[in-house]
């Protein structure tokens, strides 16, 4: 083998693997931001689903003690 054929070869693994690193990297940080992304709605909905669990606890305890009102006005 000439030494610019022996250069090539080592040029063209050296670009493989560059080509495989990149790959490598980019499914992971891929991976990494869907499921960060997926952490992130999730905490999301959870406080969303929480709020309306305490504004419906807060009609609820309300209307509650508007009733209580009219019982004891009425006595």
């Amino acid at each position: 083998m000439k030494s610019f054929e022996i250069e090539q070869m080592w040029i063209n693994k050296g670009i493989e693997q560059g080509i495989s690193q990149g790959i490598a990297q980019g499914i992971e940080q891929g991976i990494s931001q869907g499921i960060s992304q997926g952490i992130t709605q999730g905490i999301e909905q959870g406080r969303s689903e929480e709020r309306v669990n305490t504004l419906r606890e807060k009609a609820r305890a309300d209307r509650l003690e508007r009733e209580l009102r009219k019982l004891r006005s009425g006595r």
